[in-house]
């Protein structure tokens, strides 16, 4: 067609082509899809294999860096649906100067971060990179160097490391992540972003390579959240002036022209935008009641909810005032509803979380300990109050420390206490308790662990151990660990100890990326690629005879091409049970004296005969060592191809190898020879002889008589 027809054109009418359509009774065969991967993978995933797209999470760093606060949206993680269930490290890198310092200060150990001071901030997954801040981002000199580095979450390979530079020439520090879809007439793509805040200026950064991309100014304040399309949304909420906008980071790139996209193609590189144009940015504003009660604590989909009620403001009248306001198009700017709690005592209350696809919002009390379940849509309450949990978590709820989080239907909670709870998110009835013990009583103020909730995904709770300010020497044992989320049953527990003000674990491609504060290295935990090898001692037997079959289960993780680990392993790093992962994975990487009654993987030895028959001739169990063995007769003689498997574990992707073996056929027996009659006259002079021999002897004695008469 032409796009640009001439101004007195005449359109006359036209007809297409006639088109046959067939309907048939056989269904319509679509291209297939590919099975979840079995083997070891990485980025990138070819386009074509759509069915992977369960596993390719990224993460985009939702919590501010230097904020120990809970994270303004949810703790669900999505697309990672092989999530890790045990505790087996793929990598680990050094951050800094880390572990025990030695010498004249003895077993104290070197700055770890905490308080203030964090290592690693600002973490952010895309694509299967991890990206993140390397040095302290305190301080005011901004011409010190403070690099952001990228490596690849899969192998542990440094991409890259520089500084992101502002137009200004200014370093600037990373703060959040982001994919977008655009779908514009000559453009469908996604792009991904690593983004640099300061003030209201917000610059774009390729992950790729660390290069500028764009900017926006007066970007306005507000909560932030991710559209439909990975847009940046920004709600702006103003009880005092009575009004609320939506603003849309895709609108100031590609401001829309009768609602739909104006722009044939996403390119901004190189440009200054501003972000204040209420033309570009600004998705709409509208009016809402003034002198509503406190301020906006809750942005979710559809809905914005307030309270006048928080951690740190004592609610002397007893009363808690909760509000909501709609944000969809049949109400938005409306006054859901504007209601009064009249709390059970005076004390210190505040909203823990709110979740759209249950419709319940939580509010605990500090002092008691206590939780309240309301009606997000219309904010009845539904439930509460519940049984107290332990008197610790009174330090959690009366500080930045209570992560409790609502998701699938369960509402999780708990804190210094070291008792997590789970409870039916629309009932408040407890489904299950777990008690994070302290066997060796490192911790001063409880027999239990302190926790926070790191990540909920792929139907699992993982969480990590924090201070403030932690003792130094630090409590050794401080668990980093994951459970089921609707049995509330331990999948894994490793002594990894997290940061109060450095990023918390953070997962993508279902591969955990993490600070461990007791080495100050980062780790990535996931599932790794094994190597099993297969020999035969005697490859030429003769039918009848035993066969050794005997080989080697390793893991092959690129953590293990570490020099120090080649040194220690020269014949492999042995593959071991997942029962057994956590103290393996202590031994390997951490030094940790090497646990006994060490359990390997089950290796399955079969075979494909010379008749082209392929069976299973026996199962074994590799030792500590990795090494395996198993003996067995073959059959019928032939050419066989023997296969030794690992079928692969939580911890581990499979592998085989195969070998061969000749069986020769066994000779005939060879037949006892038939004797060869005796002749006749042999006979005769055996019979004559003996009875000759007697005769002589008898004679001989007569002459002896005789002699002696005379």
């Amino acid at each position: 067609f032409q796009a640009n027809p001439p101004s007195n054109a005449t359109m006359l009418e036209a007809y297409s082509d006639h088109l046959e359509l067939v309907v048939q009774d056989e269904p319509v065969e679509y291209y297939p899809s590919h099975p979840l991967p079995t083997e070891y993978w990485r980025r990138p995933i070819d386009d074509q294999i759509r069915s992977w797209a369960p596993i390719a999470g990224n993460w985009f760093g939702d919590q501010v860096s230097m904020d120990a606060s809970p994270p303004a949206q949810t703790l669900y993680k999505d697309y990672n649906a092989d999530a890790p269930e045990a505790a087996h490290v793929l990598w680990a890198m050094p951050l800094t100067m880390g572990g025990i310092a030695g010498g004249s200060v003895g077993d104290h150990g070197f700055d770890q971060g905490d308080a203030y001071e964090p290592k690693w901030t600002g973490a952010v997954i895309i694509g299967g990179i991890v990206f993140f801040n390397r040095f302290e981002t305190t301080g005011s000199e901004t011409g010190l160097y403070r690099p952001v580095v990228a490596v690849d979450l899969h192998t542990g390979e440094k991409l890259w490391e520089q500084q992101l530079i502002d137009l200004q020439g200014d370093n600037q520090n990373l703060d959040f992540g982001q994919v977008y879809y655009f779908d514009g007439f000559n453009q469908h793509a996604a792009f991904d972003f690593l983004w640099t805040t300061r003030g209201s200026t917000w610059n774009a950064y390729d992950p790729f390579t660390g290069r500028w991309v764009y900017t926006m100014e007066g970007v306005p304040s507000g909560t932030r959240m991710y559209g439909p399309n990975g847009e940046i949304f920004v709600y702006s909420v103003s009880t005092r002036f009575g009004t609320m906008s939506l603003w849309n980071s895709a609108r100031v790139v590609s401001p829309p022209v009768g609602g739909v996209v104006a722009e044939g193609s996403w390119n901004p590189q190189g440009r200054v935008y501003d972000a204040e144009d209420t033309a570009e940015g600004i998705v709409w504003t509208v009016d809402i009641p003034t002198g509503l009660p406190g301020s906006v604590d809750k942005v979710r989909e559809g809905i914005i909810l307030g309270t006048d009620c928080d951690k740190y403001t004592r609610t002397d009248d007893g009363k808690v005032h909760y509000w909501a306001i709609g944000t969809d198009d049949g109400n938005r700017g409306n006054l859901l509803y504007n209601k009064t709690f009249n709390v059970p005592y005076v004390g210190h209350y505040d909203v823990q979380d709110a979740d759209a696809e249950t419709d319940v919002f939580t509010i605990s009390g500090a002092e008691s300990r206590q939780h309240w379940g309301f009606r997000l849509s219309t904010g009845e309450k539904l439930w509460g109050p519940t049984e107290p949990q332990p008197y610790q978590d009174n330090w959690g709820y009366s500080s930045s420390n209570s992560w409790d989080n609502l998701v699938d239907g369960y509402y999780i909670s708990g804190n210094y206490g070291g008792i997590v709870y789970c409870r039916n998110a629309t009932t408040g009835a407890t489904i299950w308790t777990y008690t994070i013990d302290d066997p060796y009583v490192e911790n001063l103020q409880n027999n239990e662990w302190r926790f926070r909730p790191a990540f909920i995904t792929d139907g699992k709770v993982y969480l990590e151990n924090t201070e403030h300010n932690p003792y130094d020497p630090q409590h050794r044992g401080c668990p980093f660990l994951c459970l089921d989320l609707e049995t509330g049953e331990l999948i894994f527990q490793i002594p990894y100890r997290g940061s109060e003000w450095s990023s918390t674990p953070i997962i993508g491609d279902s591969i955990i990326a993490m600070y461990n504060e007791y080495d100050q290295r980062i780790y990535a935990i996931g599932k790794g690629p094994s190597a099993t090898s297969v020999s035969i001692m005697t490859n030429v037997v003769t039918q009848g005879d035993n066969v050794l079959v005997q080989g080697m289960v390793t893991d092959i993780s690129p953590g293990t091409e570490e020099y120090a680990l080649r040194a220690r392993f020269p014949h492999g790093v042995p593959a071991v049970a997942d029962d057994n992962m956590s103290d393996w994975m202590l031994y390997v990487y951490n030094q940790f004296a090497r646990p006994a009654d060490v359990m390997g993987v089950d290796v399955v030895i079969e075979v494909l005969d010379p008749n082209g028959n392929y069976y299973e001739v026996g199962t074994t169990t590799s030792d500590t060592t990795g090494n395996f063995m198993l003996d067995f007769v073959p059959p019928v003689p032939g050419l066989y191809t023997v296969i030794a498997s690992f079928a692969g574990s939580k911890s581990y992707y499979g592998s085989f190898a195969e070998t061969f073996l000749k069986v020769m056929e066994a000779p005939e027996p060879t037949a006892a020879p038939t004797p060869t009659p005796a002749p006749m006259t042999d006979s005769y002079v055996l019979g004559l002889g003996t009875a000759s021999l007697v005769a002589i002897i008898a004679i001989g004695l007569v002459l002896i008589l005789m002699l002696r008469k005379r």
